[in-house]
């Protein structure tokens, strides 16, 4: 037996069920960009950069004071081991050589140090650079800050500075 059913909607539900349509589709996101935000995690904080890479051997001590406390990075170039220690909320910023071949760009090993990273926001920035105990850099800058969307357009975002030394 062949069997059949005609389903018929009476006007004033056709009205609705297009008006329920038009508003699920206006907020599924047809037709419009949709925004995927990745999970990268946001720490604040500024780049910092030294006026010179420091690529002489010895032993480094990079000091670092804002509002009145001073936090330090110790490294020895070359590097050996670990590369350097420094104190919470303070990382060296390194590079190595880099090395061009058709159009892909590779770094080797880290052999400079060419500036740091604090963390989070801050003002006036003093740094003393030292190499084998004497003083080879000093200099003081404020970074300017602005929000990098990190996880992608409309994702919120995180708090970035940089400055290059004088």
């Amino acid at each position: 037996m062949l069997c059949s059913s005609r389903f018929v909607l009476s006007r004033p539900t056709r009205v609705a069920t297009l008006a329920v349509a038009v508003v699920a589709v206006a907020f599924s996101g047809c037709g419009d960009e949709s925004t995927d935000c990745t999970e990268m995690g946001c720490v604040p904080g500024a780049s910092l950069t030294l006026p010179n890479a420091l690529i002489e051997d010895g032993d480094y001590t990079l000091g670092v004071t804002v509002d009145g406390v001073t936090s330090t990075c110790s490294a020895t170039l070359p590097f050996q081991g670990t590369g350097f220690v420094c104190e919470q909320g303070l990382s060296l910023l390194v590079e190595g050589p880099t090395t061009t071949t058709g159009s892909s760009v590779s770094q080797g090993p880290a052999d400079r140090i060419s500036g740091f990273w604090l963390d989070g926001e801050v003002g006036e920035v003093s740094v003393e650079v030292t190499r084998d105990g004497s003083v080879v850099y000093t200099g003081t800058i404020t970074p300017a800050y602005k929000g990098v969307e990190i996880n992608g357009p409309g994702c919120g975002e995180c708090l970035q500075g940089s400055a290059s030394l004088p």
